[in-house]
């Protein structure tokens, strides 16, 4: 893969356009950890730009967020609950 492919990737997620990333391009990500890792910490830092397509960000956020809020969440039910 050049390195032209890893230009649109940030391309897509930095010119405001929201497009979503290509099959070619996701299966790049998902191929390179150290890209995932990157991308990751954008995302965390620039979601708010609306520059990232909701897809593109579904790819690339940690899974452990997702799980650690629903966690959370099942958490806090039940230290709420007091039985009578």
């Amino acid at each position: 893969m050049s390195n032209h492919n890893f230009d649109s990737i940030f391309q897509a997620v930095s010119d405001g356009s929201q497009r979503e990333w290509t099959d070619e391009e996701k299966a790049l990500i998902l191929s390179h950890l150290e890209l995932v890792n990157q991308l990751q910490s954008w995302a965390d830092n620039n979601n708010s730009d609306s520059c990232w397509h909701g897809a593109n960000y579904d790819l690339v956020k940690p899974q452990s967020c997702t799980t650690n809020t629903n966690t959370n969440i099942s958490s806090v039910d039940e230290d709420i609950h007091i039985p009578f």
